[in-house]
């Protein structure tokens, strides 16, 4: 059972409360937008994202305290699937903030997953699908990958957001300096130029990358 379904192609759930149960998501080109939910029990995730593509999952404040297995956002053969500026606040053990079964291109950044209470919770489960998270604040020591759907292809990607200042002996910006950016190989992996202040423009980088 679930509190609101949603089918066909381009939906626009924006600025609803949805209590005891979540949202499952059926449809293409959907957008879930400003919502509340929480979700204290249930079969499925707050937001169950299932065979579909083209989503996007903005400003939502989510709540998952079921101990029962409960999951924040899940994904199963789910494609193009972006999740950012969420709450995401996690109580009860079993209970985790992303359930990615499997599907691709999914992203979660700038969201906010929140292990709270006693019990052993888990920020990220990964199977055989493939997240990347991009200056999303979780625990870093709160990431499983799990096999219960058959499948061991799941890879993590984690980015941070980093700008860069080359400044003189004085502490003055210095405008037009080159900056190139390497990884641990020493490759280069992009190169910017500084501005006025002696600041490039904001860089995604990778920090790390684990697969199953």
């Amino acid at each position: 059972q679930v509190g609101i379904r949603i089918v066909g192609s381009a939906n626009n759930i924006t600025a609803n409360s949805a209590t005891s149960r979540g949202f499952a998501l059926r449809g293409n080109d959907t957008f879930i937008i400003n919502n509340i939910i929480s979700t204290p029990i249930g079969d499925e995730g707050a937001i169950d994202a299932n065979g579909i593509w083209n989503t996007t999952v903005s400003g939502n404040s989510i709540y998952v305290n079921s101990s029962g297995g409960q999951v924040g956002i899940a994904t199963q053969v789910t494609y193009n699937l972006n999740s950012t500026y969420n709450y995401i606040q996690v109580v009860q053990s079993g209970d985790s903030g992303f359930f990615i079964g499997s599907g691709n291109n999914i992203t979660s950044e700038n969201d906010i997953i929140n292990i709270s209470g006693t019990g052993v919770a888990t920020a990220i489960i990964i199977g055989e699908g493939n997240l990347t998270v991009i200056n999303t604040s979780f625990a870093r020591n709160s990431v499983s990958f799990n096999d219960l759907l058959g499948g061991k292809n799941g890879t993590l990607t984690i980015k941070r957001y980093v700008t860069i200042n080359a400044s003189n002996y004085t502490l003055g910006g210095i405008n037009g300096s080159n900056v190139e950016v390497y990884n641990r190989s020493f490759t280069l992996i992009t190169n910017k130029t500084t501005n006025s202040s002696g600041i490039t423009n904001r860089l995604i980088l990778d920090e790390y990358i684990q697969n199953w």
